[in-house]
């Protein structure tokens, strides 16, 4: 009977001496276990294609770069260049771009938003025209997805809104590793039809960096284009390569 008074008045006394498993385990739960993921990102997406020019003896370069910053609320910007051609022929050479500010929402499964900037050239004929933009992603990132960027233009000297540039791409997979890529772009006088395979650097589909691979035709068509002799309409096969790395 004394035993088991003894080992009754024990018991309180052991259990206090023991250390609770909680506080083992609590500073564990309350780390974010998605600190890094939710964290803020950068993102570099760019490419480029060339294609040779057969109306005029020459070549012709159209691509894109987009650098991107997304914020753990799921915010994004994005400053972009897109689309920048370069054409250099026998009747003379051609620039132009569209530089573009984006305020994107981001979320896993699509993204939206609306951007300006400016086109810089002669596409319009007047060097210099303010730019409109729209941004639209359905699906994951690195998934299957639609992306569009809708680009316009608006003309100072003609007092009008034109389209700048259409920007679409279906990413469809075919393993972990690898995604079909069918693209399409265009615009005021340029034009780009592409088809890729994009795949993932690291061989897991988890990597941070992937190419692009790509064929496919490409045209552009200059009407009195300031600093060239005549009209001048290029085009011919492209080929292209588009790198896409987050860090």
């Amino acid at each position: 009977m004394t035993a088991l008074l003894a080992t009754l008045l024990a018991g309180p006394a052991l259990a206090q001496d023991q250390p609770s498993a909680l506080p083992e385990h609590a500073p564990v739960e309350a780390q974010a276990p998605h600190a890094s993921e939710d964290g803020p990102t950068w993102r570099f997406r760019g490419s480029l294609m060339s294609a040779p020019s057969f109306e005029d003896s020459g070549i012709f370069l159209l691509g894109d770069a987009t650098l991107s910053r997304r914020g753990p609320n799921g915010l994004r910007l994005d400053a972009r260049v897109s689309p920048g051609f370069l054409a250099i022929t026998s009747a003379g050479v051609q620039t132009s771009e569209t530089l573009t500010g984006f305020l994107i929402y981001d979320h896993e499964y699509f993204a939206v938003g609306v951007g300006g900037g400016v086109n810089l050239g002669a596409r319009f004929d007047v060097g210099l025209s303010p730019v409109y933009s729209q941004y639209l992603r359905i699906g994951p990132q690195d998934r299957f997805n639609f992306e569009l960027t809708n680009q316009f233009a608006y003309s100072i000297v003609h007092d009008w809104w034109d389209v700048d540039s259409i920007d679409a791409s279906f990413q469809i997979p075919m393993s972990r590793q690898t995604q079909l890529v069918i693209r399409g772009m265009g615009g005021y006088g340029v034009g780009a039809g592409t088809v890729g395979v994009r795949v993932d650097a690291s061989g897991t589909g988890e990597g941070n960096a992937w190419f692009t691979p790509y064929i496919g035709g490409a045209g552009g068509f200059f009407e009195g284009a300031r600093g060239w002799r005549h009209d001048t309409y290029v085009s011919g096969p492209v080929v292209g390569l588009a790198f896409d790395k987050t860090f």
